[in-house]
């Protein structure tokens, strides 16, 4: 059954013919493959605001740059990526690790049910 519901969750629904996102609907036909992305956020910088951030820690300001640069250090986004016949597509965006895997696992589950 093409309408079968595989996966609805953070307002992403997976059924063995279609992908919706609150963006973007995808046809589970037109995927070829599907995987996990992590990025991580440019560690110089991130690096600079540390290091800038304890040198003018008793200016004040030194305390600012250096939380910005530890969050910077810290944040992980996580993306499910898709192989298409046009090419690498993002379909997701999210903080959370346990979600994008859940997402992954629906659409590999949606492909292999295609046939």
């Amino acid at each position: 059954m093409a309408g079968e519901v595989l996966f609805q969750e953070a307002g992403i629904t997976i059924t063995k013919a279609l992908l919706t996102t609150p963006q973007q609907s995808i046809s589970i036909a037109n995927v070829a493959g599907v995987s996990k992305l992590i990025e991580t956020p440019n560690k110089k910088l991130a690096t600079r605001l540390v290091v800038v951030g304890i040198l003018t820690l008793l200016l004040g300001v030194g305390l600012i740059l250096l939380v910005i640069g530890i969050v910077m250090l810290t944040k992980k986004q996580y993306v499910v990526q898709l192989d298409t016949s046009s090419g690498k597509s993002e379909a997701f965006r999210s903080k959370d690790e346990a979600l994008v895997d859940r997402i992954v696992g629906a659409v590999t589950k949606a492909i292999a049910a295609r046939g």
